[in-house]
């Protein structure tokens, strides 16, 4: 019963409404969308530019090649979610495109999270066995373990 007396005030319940009509609130509405749309633009430029890069270089991959085009991609994937939230402000924190949708997004977030920390430790174990063992882990190196070991990160994220 103690909880229920906390939910309200002074015997009326709480409109979280009107929470969210504040002068703060309105300065959130006013920044936030503007500036995800505008690292949403900047993101899908510069990963795209990446990919292109990356794509026209004629010689074979290295290694940090492969899991830097895939940290591009994920970004890619990440930036397409971005509009979504930046539109869910500005309709007031009330999400129009439904519920499979909502689920989609913030799952590809996720697993971007995830995805990115994945990419990045494995970058810096590249880099690791490429300065430090540098003749004793040569093996490991491979275009062809990198994309083991990237197969077996999607794997284990899916």
């Amino acid at each position: 019963m103690e909880s229920v007396s906390m939910a309200t005030t002074q015997s009326q319940p709480i409109n979280f409404t009107d929470d969210f009509n504040s002068t703060e609130w309105s300065l959130v509405y006013a920044i936030v969308p503007p500036y995800i749309f505008t690292v949403c633009v900047t993101g899908i430029l510069g990963n795209a530019f990446v990919l292109l890069v990356f794509a026209l270089h004629k010689a074979r991959w290295t290694v940090p090649e492969i899991y830097l085009s895939n940290l591009a991609v994920a970004d890619l994937l990440l930036l397409a979610g971005l509009p979504f939230w930046a539109m869910n402000i500005l309709n007031r924190f009330n999400w129009p495109y439904g519920e499979f949708l909502c689920k989609a997004v913030n799952m590809s977030i996720t697993v971007n999270m995830y995805t990115s920390i994945y990419l990045l430790m494995m970058v810096t174990v590249d880099r690791y066995l490429a300065l430090v063992r540098t003749m004793t882990a040569r093996w490991m190196r491979r275009s062809r373990y990198a994309k083991i070991y990237e197969a077996i990160c999607q794997a284990f994220l899916a």
